[in-house]
């Protein structure tokens, strides 16, 4: 009589399925790593930007909760933070270490109390020297009246931008592949590291190194906007993306064009004197003919562009990122009222220089 071996089979196929869900949870997410594509809420990346944070001690209705997680299955990675204060654009910056599959959560107001501006993020070495590390993601949520008789709310992406490539300026046009966890090249004798956007070449110096990043939006785009007339109270955030070690530079004039649902445009021009923005759309704020509140009327909508007015060869010279958050107070009591916001759409991106940044040795991930 032949011994059965349907116990075996069964052992051996469960076996099989335990390796082989045991591999697929050890694999990378499927976008990581990817130096390919645009910035993006939606992708892990080497840098992330928080377009807003504030807080206000003793008032916990007004914070922002802000998330990093480490995507990668095996690695941990430093991660340098930096602060930028909406009130004089300069800089406050600290490290953390993300171990692999790590979630981080932290309150503005444990950071940065009662300040309100943004936040960047660099994947870095031990040295403090970016690296590729593409499996960064991040997002916030933020409540505050924001200095106005409205009080907003929403949750928004972190933007990822991929580590590209580096720029080497040995040779002319010589360009390399940053590999998956290379450094970046360093400059003044390792004390600073500059970041850039796109293909950026210095026009000032041909043989600084740059450690690039995905090309940054210079051209953006509110869509969306519902009617102020009917009680809808649109805040835009809108911030620079460029600056020194210590200080991010400013916005300047901006230009652009408002739309209403039937196609009509009115071109309009303001100063956004800091490096970043946070302002309530009104006839104040957005001048055109015959006024902004009329331009979009009660229950339709509307959307409008917004970019640097210092052009190059007709193109926006400042890449910008930002946000939109709609606040309607009838929105306990009128169930076709919303209330949210979500990151700027692109309409253009460029090449561009970005932040320097200081390059100090950390101890944060002592097994990295």
């Amino acid at each position: 009589m032949q011994t059965s071996h349907k116990l075996t089979h069964v052992l051996l196929a469960l076996a099989a399925m335990v390796a082989c869900i045991s591999t697929a949870w050890a694999q990378l997410p499927p976008n990581a790593g990817n130096t390919t594509n645009i910035p993006s809420t939606e992708k892990p990346g080497s840098m992330l930007y928080y377009d807003i944070y504030t807080s206000k001690v003793g008032d916990a209705a007004q914070n922002t909760r802000m998330n990093m997680t480490n995507t990668h299955p095996t690695r941990p990675v430093n991660v340098h933070l930096f602060f930028v204060r909406k009130s004089d654009c300069t800089i406050a910056d600290t490290y953390l270490c993300l171990t692999a599959n790590q979630t981080f959560s932290f309150l503005s107001s444990e950071y940065d109390p009662d300040e309100t501006g943004f936040l960047f993020a660099v994947a870095t070495d031990a040295a403090g020297v970016p690296i590729n590390h593409n499996y960064l993601i991040g997002d916030l949520f933020v409540k505050s009246n924001f200095g106005t008789t409205n009080y907003y709310q929403a949750n928004l992406g972190a933007m990822a931008f991929s580590a590209r490539q580096i720029y080497r300026g040995v040779v002319a046009d010589q360009w390399e592949v940053w590999p998956e966890f290379a450094q970046a090249p360093v400059a003044d004798n390792g004390t600073r590291a500059f970041l850039a956007y796109g293909q950026y070449r210095d026009p000032n110096d041909a043989t600084a190194p740059h450690a690039l990043y995905d090309p940054i939006p210079n051209r953006l785009a509110l869509d969306n906007i519902q009617s102020p007339v009917d009680g809808n109270n649109t805040l835009l955030i809108t911030h620079s993306t460029q600056g020194r070690v210590d200080f991010a530079g400013g916005i300047g004039t901006v230009i652009g064009l408002v739309y209403n649902d039937t196609e009509k445009g009115f071109s309009y021009q303001t100063s956004f004197p800091g490096c970043l923005e946070i302002r309530q759309l009104n006839d104040s704020t957005i001048r055109i003919p015959n006024g902004y509140s009329k331009a979009i009327p009660t229950g339709r909508t509307g959307w409008m562009t917004l970019q640097s007015a210092t052009n190059v060869a007709g193109v926006p010279n400042l890449g910008l990122l930002g946000a939109m958050i709609v606040s309607n107070a009838k929105s306990n009591i009128d169930k076709a009222a919303f209330n949210g916001g979500h990151s700027l759409h692109f309409l253009s991106l460029r090449s561009n220089p970005g932040f320097a940044i200081p390059v100090i040795p950390t101890t944060t991930c002592s097994n990295f």
